[in-house]
């Protein structure tokens, strides 16, 4: 009992400490104290998010600023310190809350992959609407990132003697003058990547330390719905005619569409292969040399193409049964080679 109450004040005075890895480690606690129905510790987690963590990164930022520079220099008021701290809490509840989405999905023994989905749309859908209502501050910052990324490649080039960087910056400006078809789409793949993680973290934090059985299945068990297929032929469709009709309209459905569903199908892919390897369980030379290949002829490309032709071949089948034939003629009577 004493080590199980040592561990959650361990933890929660980590998240209350550790800005950003507190973004993540509460919604953690969420989702384990409500997929175990602990309604008035899941309410605690909660007020320490919204309350004591962003009170504790101020005290921390402000003690950290203060060795370095000199107090004159960073005198602030408290009208400035409580927007602070209301921001900071907002943004931990926000992310804590995807936990009271993951934990109730959990206690209800859903899919791994529908609680990821959940927590997906719920942490895209807000940041999306943040994105679009601040676009103006957006688009300055990205355009002061790349800025100064050019003037670090010329430098950098002057230093090296190199003189044929004109295909860089070309690539980069275009990139830059595409931000809007682009940063919706990359934004989508890294929360899809974050709640894959958050989600097998607790429910491995469940099963672990809880004996609970989490959500339904796991990582390897997630598999997109088929019908995701017609959204990845129109992407396709539409990144074609944007080449004959350079609009924006087309560029910006294009381009996001195509990088979120990118990243959707690698996830798929990488399933697959890590099924596989439980499946099969290869030895340690052949699983370099797999990897040597993979990574030779391109990891991502391979794992978005296994995972959206996954759609009409269901390799985890196709693997269960080669399994199923293989453990059938190793039993006694059966077939020999």
């Amino acid at each position: 009992m004493l080590k199980r109450v040592l561990l959650w004040v361990g933890l929660l005075l980590l998240g209350a400490s550790s800005y950003p890895l507190s973004l993540g480690i509460f919604p953690v606690l969420v989702a384990v104290c409500v997929a175990r129905k602990r309604l008035w510790q899941t309410a605690g987690v909660l007020a320490i998010a919204a309350v004591i963590a962003p009170a504790l990164n101020i005290l921390l930022r402000l003690a950290l600023v203060r060795q370095v520079a000199p107090a004159e220099d960073i005198e602030l008021s408290s009208g400035q310190l409580l927007a602070f701290a209301g921001a900071s809490g907002l943004e931990h509840l926000v992310f804590a809350c995807t936990g009271l989405l993951a934990g109730a999905g959990m206690a209800r023994f859903w899919p791994y992959g529908r609680i990821v989905y959940v927590v997906t749309a719920y942490l895209f859908g807000l940041m999306a609407l943040f994105v679009a209502l601040t676009w103006t501050a957006w688009a300055g910052q990205i355009d002061i990132m790349f800025e100064t990324l050019n003037v670090s490649l010329h430098d950098q080039a002057k230093r090296s003697g190199a003189v044929d960087l004109q295909d860089t910056f070309d690539k980069l400006a275009w990139i830059r003058d595409h931000k809007a078809s682009l940063v919706f789409g990359w934004s989508f793949a890294a929360t899809v990547m974050g709640s894959c993680a958050f989600t097998s973290i607790s429910a491995y934090v469940l099963r672990r330390y809880f004996g609970h059985a989490g959500p339904s299945g796991s990582f390897v068990d997630m598999r997109p719905s088929e019908w995701l297929v017609w959204g990845a032929i129109v992407a396709a469709l539409l990144c074609f005619a944007y080449q004959r009709w350079p609009h924006p309209a087309i560029s910006f459905v294009a381009w996001n569409g195509a990088l979120a569903l990118s990243a959707v199908y690698c996830l798929n892919g990488l399933g697959i292969l890590l099924y596989g390897i439980q499946a099969f369980r290869p030895g340690l030379l052949i699983f370099v040399l797999f990897l040597f290949v993979l990574v030779n002829v391109g990891t991502l490309p391979m794992l978005m193409l296994v995972g959206l032709f996954d759609t009409w071949g269901d390799y985890r089948r196709k693997i269960d049964a080669i399994l199923a034939a293989r453990q059938g003629r190793d039993r006694p009577g059966g077939d020999t080679v």
